[in-house]
């Protein structure tokens, strides 16, 4: 069996202690979600959280089902081997309040520490922020293990990251090993290798949806820290010459009004950031129009594709594999 369109996903909304109202718009009245909206899963094949497609000949499946049944029309032979779920995990984020100091770890860490700790790269790109939006991300410099691990936990840790201010347009990479945290007033999308680990070492003093403290991994954060990184701050994404990214997660593109065609056996997510446009194929001349808040999978068997802006500003992210998509 094979796919041969493009795949869209339902929404899945996540309360959070952090979260806000701002994601409420790209959710239906009767998603039932309730509390402050912190995520939004727009694209996710974990167990428990599985994306639902909406739309199209595939409408109700489940992203797990279409991996375990048609895992090489999805990735194409080449990639689908040994790859059970699919690599990525898309979500959008609102923080009201700002996000715990953590860390995700390495592949090299995660083998260590061993319980199902799956490494976590991650890409952020700035949808908008509040006046004063900012991120803490990576270690100031000269802070070395010994002097981290002694504050690691306490309020003091604040004063051993480097702080950037951050603003609407902006490109931020997290690399695994990087201690870091999304400040109050920004919503983003997120792009990320498909783990939930997620280490805490300090949250602001605060309790979470349930009122109880909520947990942190101090012995898993500090053994996950690489101290070596020569980390790059934000930076605007117009002003990428060629992609935001190419990492050995997956390689980043920002879409403008401009087409852009993509080869056979290439499978890829598109991230519709702002504005209308519409997803071409060669499948029967067929096509399918595409609008802000939604992701869309493009399966490798769907063939040579394009993409082109409908409205006078449109904005998306296209993601393709990397390197490593088939090691957990």
């Amino acid at each position: 069996m094979s796919l041969r369109e493009p795949l869209c996903f339902a929404p899945l909304a996540l309360s959070k202690v952090w979260g806000g109202d701002r994601l409420r718009r790209y959710l239906s009245d009767s998603d039932g979600s309730e509390g402050p909206v912190g995520e939004v899963w727009q694209l996710s094949d974990r167990d428990g959280a599985s994306s639902v497609v909406v739309g199209g000949a595939f409408e109700g499946r489940s992203l797990r089902g279409l991996m375990m049944s048609e895992k090489e029309a999805i990735l194409g032979d080449d990639r689908a081997r040994g790859c059970d779920y699919f690599p990525l995990l898309v979500k959008l984020l609102d923080s009201a309040d700002s996000l715990s100091v953590q860390v995700h770890p390495d592949r090299s860490a995660a083998r260590a520490l061993g319980c199902g700790a799956l490494a976590k790269s991650e890409a952020w790109y700035v949808m908008s922020t509040e006046p004063g939006s900012q991120i803490h991300l990576g270690l100031k410099p000269d802070v070395d293990a010994t002097t981290f691990a002694e504050h690691a936990a306490s309020p003091d840790v604040v004063d051993l990251l480097e702080v950037y201010p951050v603003r609407a347009g902006q490109f931020v990479y997290v690399p695994a090993g990087t201690v870091h945290s999304i400040g109050a007033g920004i919503t983003l999308a997120e792009i990320q290798e498909n783990s939930d680990t997620t280490y805490r070492m300090f949250d602001w003093g605060r309790v979470g949806l349930d009122g109880k403290p909520r947990e942190i991994q101090l012995e898993e954060s500090l053994r996950s820290i690489d101290y070596g990184q020569e980390l790059k701050g934000p930076f605007d994404a117009l002003d990428a010459d060629g992609p935001l990214l190419d990492c050995e997660a997956f390689r980043i593109d920002l879409l403008l009004a401009d087409t852009d065609e993509l080869a056979d056996g290439t499978p890829a997510v598109l991230i519709v950031l702002e504005g209308r446009g519409q997803i071409d194929w060669e499948e029967a001349s067929a096509s399918r129009a595409v609008e802000a808040g939604q992701t869309w999978l493009l399966p490798a068997d769907v063939g040579r594709r394009s993409i082109n802006g409908a409205s006078k500003i449109f904005r998306a992210l296209l993601v393709r594999l990397g390197r490593n998509d088939s090691d957990g």
